[in-house]
């Protein structure tokens, strides 16, 4: 897209330099919101509506159905709690990439929370397949040897273990998340 430098006039104020830099949207798509904007709402809506309930039914279903728990199954009940958890704070951003420039309107307080939630999905979802590839790996490699120490007990100390430190880790974010306000150009 070419810039019109006779309505530019020389300002410098980054919101309308963005607005001349923007990548055209074609006709049928939303006015208003960018290509990136338009990706990421497909993105989330699909993890969402897909994503959200097919968890859900992993955590229905260990808890109600399965009688007899597995090592991989608590695995993979963990797994899926977390992605639950992260997928809570969906809508939060849906709004946040539809509100074009009205930007973040669910407070300093929220961004800082929802993000720190997000960190702590990241940390206890790598922690666990990890966990995951190693159990596969010992059960493979060597299978007497993961008999003896492939226990619940050790297990479920193992998993709470990960689920703090995930807390623990991610306990910076919120002092690194800043909201910014677009209309005054204020940081939060």
């Amino acid at each position: 897209k070419t810039i019109n430098m006779d309505s530019f006039n020389g300002t410098t104020d980054p919101t309308m330099l963005s607005h001349y830099l923007q990548p055209s949207l074609s006709p049928s798509s939303s006015p208003g919101l960018s290509v990136s904007h338009q990706v990421g709402i497909s993105i989330l809506t699909i993890a969402l509506v897909v994503g959200f309930p097919g968890n859900l039914f992993v955590v229905w279903s260990v808890l109600c159905r399965v009688r007899r728990r597995s090592v991989t199954c608590l695995l993979v009940f963990n797994l899926a709690l977390a992605d639950v958890l992260v997928l809570l704070t969906a809508p939060l951003f849906l709004r946040f990439l539809t509100a074009g420039v009205q930007g973040w309107e669910f407070g300093t307080a929220t961004c800082k929370i929802v993000h720190y939630l997000c960190a702590v999905n990241m940390y206890t979802s790598i922690y666990l397949i990890t966990l995951m590839s190693a159990d596969r790996w010992l059960a493979t490699s060597r299978p007497f040897v993961a008999q003896r120490l492939r226990t619940k007990r050790a297990l479920l100390s193992i998993i709470l273990a990960f689920w703090v430190l995930a807390f623990i880790l991610a306990v910076p974010m919120p002092f690194y998340r800043r909201c910014v306000d677009r209309k005054s150009t204020r940081l939060n």
